[in-house]
């Protein structure tokens, strides 16, 4: 039925004001063939997803409302979950998807957001601290569970005749 009424309604239109051909002859004059920039990155690292976000009183009020409270009575619930059934609760959140959600629903200036690239460059600066810092720790133990493994090879050792 649905159907029917929309090709109806073309037709219609087509027959009276001729709007439907105007349409679908001008959906090629958008393309980048055509001579239109091409798409930014940040429209095709969304999906081709444009949010516009409203700045006005309004606007604000009602994205608390309906946006971030919800977010927030979320993650308080999995306060005491993550307590009792442990860390692994909190696999099932996106972490740069629900940061992204939160900053936009309290209208955070995108000037101050790192973008995708920066937040995986910092996360693997952080990785690779965090490796050495644990290389150097567990060479301090090491050092304390032998103590003269520092000490230069002695020559006539089994050491030195294997190195």
């Amino acid at each position: 039925m649905i159907a029917q009424t929309d090709r109806l309604y073309q037709e219609g239109l087509r027959k009276k004001f001729d709007i439907v051909s105007d349409f679908e002859d001008r959906r090629g004059v958008f393309s980048e063939e055509a001579g239109m920039p091409p798409l930014p990155d940040e429209i095709v690292e969304s999906g081709g997803v444009i949010n516009f976000i409203l700045t006005g009183p309004l606007a604000q009020a009602q994205r608390l409302i309906f946006e971030l409270t919800p977010i927030n009575n979320t993650i308080a619930s999995f306060g005491p979950a993550v307590d009792l059934l442990g860390e692994e609760m909190l696999d099932v959140f996106n972490k740069d998807e629900l940061s992204e959600l939160l900053i936009e629903a309290g209208s955070f200036p995108q000037g101050a957001i790192n973008s995708r690239q920066k937040r995986e460059e910092i996360r693997q600066a952080r990785a690779e601290k965090e490796s050495r810092e644990r290389q150097e720790l567990l060479a301090i133990e090491a050092a304390k569970a032998a103590p003269g493994i520092s000490k230069n090879i002695e020559p006539d050792s089994v050491l030195a005749q294997a190195v």
